[in-house]
């Protein structure tokens, strides 16, 4: 039990690191945008509960993990997953009998930060868990789990994702009510159905765009940056008067000003102070 608790305070401190670092991080360039699915298929390490010994089997060895995740998150701050994990292992003594565990249920998804990267997130929920010895009776029980991780997206289409969860599964047998099993893994996210991000709305999605800012409804060109083929200061799309005269002077609008009203526009006009008439 000591090694338990000791297992369950390193997730913690692990989780609450990453969450103290996450604050500093910057906006994602590349991101999928609006609501998608995500399919995640991760593979690590299970620290199996030296106490699960129901019906007296031998403790039984820490292993590889495999899992799976299928999501769909709804915005920048939240999802929820569909989630199962595989722990292929054996009694820890000499000729010890084979063993499985198997976890699975649903997660909620908190990413605390939105869109900041890495995506630190904090997840729970529950579900089911079954125990498998060779040679002794199937343990089926309930679970819930807890954890946290990150995500961080290399594309609009792919992400890195680390996680750690305690499994904490119920006793079927013999000894105490619940087993704490720790799982630490990692893998590929992949995105389906969400479009590139684009914050500025041009067009032109973040990761491309060399002028992020762009006001809303300025003509850009492919870098993502606004044209202003007069040359007035006023960019396409804004520009009410498009084909100003190089050199004239333009109001907000883009329309050139004419200030001693004699037709000739103001920055053209070698005599700007023309009496009216």
């Amino acid at each position: 039990m000591f090694a338990t608790r000791e297992r369950y305070r390193s997730l913690l401190a692990a989780a609450f690191a990453a969450a103290l670092a996450l604050p500093a991080a910057r906006p994602a360039q590349a991101q999928p945008a609006g609501p998608h699915w995500e399919l995640a298929p991760v593979a690590g390490w299970t620290i199996l509960d030296k106490d699960m010994r129901p019906d007296n089997i031998e403790q039984l060895k820490d292993n590889l993990y495999l899992g799976a995740r299928i999501g769909y998150f709804a915005n920048d701050y939240w999802g929820v997953e569909a989630t199962g994990g595989y722990t292929p292992t054996e009694e820890d003594v000499s000729g010890g009998q084979s063993a499985t565990m198997i976890h699975y249920g649903g997660d909620l998804l908190v990413f605390p930060f939105g869109r900041r990267q890495p995506g630190f997130f904090l997840l729970a929920g529950g579900g089911g868990a079954h125990l498998e010895v060779d040679t002794y009776p199937k343990h089926e029980t309930g679970q819930v789990n807890f954890g946290a991780g990150f995500r961080s997206w290399l594309t609009d289409v792919v992400a890195v994702r680390i996680e750690g969860r305690d499994v904490v599964a119920g006793n079927a047998g013999t000894g105490p009510d619940f087993f704490h099993n720790v799982a630490v893994a990692g893998g590929l996210s992949f995105a389906l159905g969400g479009t590139p991000k684009d914050t500025d709305g041009d067009g032109v999605p973040d990761r491309k765009d060399q002028c992020p800012d762009t006001p809303q409804g300025a003509a850009v060109d492919a870098t993502g940056c606004p044209t202003d083929a007069d040359g007035d200061g006023v960019f396409d799309g804004l520009d009410q008067c498009p084909n100003t005269p190089r050199g004239a002077k333009v109001d907000a609008k883009g329309c050139p000003l004419d200030a001693d009203g004699d037709g000739v526009f103001d920055g053209l006009d070698q005599c700007p102070n023309t009496p009216r008439g």
